[in-house]
């Protein structure tokens, strides 16, 4: 039985994807990656693993906020949801604060590996709250149209090190817990 991971859009799911293929562990045809057509569409893809295929799924989704109580309160809801679908130990809530695109900014050399300038210190303060759009602005800098932009080049980054952020660690023990299970 595979782990499902469903993302929430087409752009978190090319960082799992990513993610992934940068652990050759994780690449055994047991761990499938979703995409999702936004928040909504990825809890209600999840709930049917869980519910229908009885499936270990992890939700990766954006909090878009960064207040705490909001963030707590956003994670409440989504394992309620999840919660109603199956047990608890085949579902893990991924929350990305902000949003998913925080972990250009979190990991040491991805941008410039990925042909971006390196984020002046303005940049990398307003990344803590906006992500998206200073991650839009370094690619449109770069010569790029979109973010989406950046998809083609993410072979050539060492993704590795993403792993040790949250909550891409927290995605990476329930990956473990899951596949250890596996015959």
């Amino acid at each position: 039985m595979k782990t499902v991971i469903v993302a929430e859009g087409a752009f978190d799911h090319a960082i799992v994807k990513q993610l992934l293929a940068s652990r050759p562990d994780f690449v055994t045809g047991a761990v499938a990656a979703l995409e999702a057509q936004g928040a909504s569409s990825a809890v209600s893809l999840a709930r049917s693993f869980l519910a229908v295929k009885n499936q270990p799924t992890a939700l990766l989704l954006d909090a878009d906020v960064d207040e705490p109580d909001k963030i707590q309160e956003r994670k409440e809801q989504l394992e309620q949801l999840l919660g109603l679908a199956a047990v608890r130990d085949l579902w893990e809530v991924c929350l990305f604060v902000p949003t998913i695109e925080i972990i250009f900014f979190q990991t040491p050399g991805i941008l410039e590996a990925l042909g971006l300038r390196t984020p002046t210190p303005d940049e990398y303060a307003r990344a803590r709250h906006e992500p998206k759009n200073v991650l839009s602005s370094l690619a449109l800098a770069a010569g790029l149209r979109t973010q989406m932009d950046l998809i083609p080049r993410f072979p050539g980054a060492n993704w590795e090190s993403v792993w040790t952020r949250d909550p891409f660690t927290q995605l990476h023990g329930f990956l473990r817990k899951h596949l250890a299970r596996k015959p």
